[in-house]
């Protein structure tokens, strides 16, 4: 069963760390865990030399919320973002309509949610179809997650 929490006042302890609603005067101590972080990509071949890993502003839409932990000294060692992403579900499995999607249509929808501030859009696509929609999928500008990192969902 869900514990009603009051989350303007938010905290949680775990561990050796708090774990807080973010505030704006933490916005430092966030972009410096982001930064250490592409480092650590980079390092890794994950993240291109020069890249940044994408960041949503932190204290609104497309961000839902925004924690940080603290150590007891009360130093923001860590956090976490949960934001809000568009998820593309094709009601059918005919691939003429499919075609569509990548003759334009994509492209249009892209755009509408980007005014929306989205910044991501997932499919989901059944590993038995993988093949024979990749192709479309890559015309719609959509890049496999599996080549560079694992997808993992939870239903609620």
């Amino acid at each position: 069963m869900a514990i009603e929490r009051d989350w303007e006042h938010f905290s949680f302890r775990a561990g050796n760390v708090t774990w807080r609603i973010a505030r704006p005067k933490d916005i430092q101590a966030i972009d410096e865990l982001l930064e250490e972080k592409d480092r650590a990509l980079r390092i890794m071949g994950v993240l291109p030399v020069g890249r940044h890993s994408p960041r949503p502003a932190m204290m609104s839409f497309p961000t839902l919320i925004t924690l940080v932990a603290e150590n007891d000294q009360g130093i923001v060692v860590d956090g976490l973002f949960i934001e809000a992403v568009a998820d593309m579900t094709k009601m059918s499995l005919r691939e003429d309509t499919f075609a569509g999607l990548s003759d334009g249509l994509a492209d249009d929808l892209a755009a509408w949610l980007k005014s929306r501030r989205f910044r991501l859009v997932n499919v989901v696509v059944p590993k038995r179809f993988g093949n024979r929609m990749s192709g479309r999928l890559l015309e719609m500008k959509f890049i496999p997650s599996a080549t560079r990192f694992l997808h993992w969902f939870r239903r609620l």
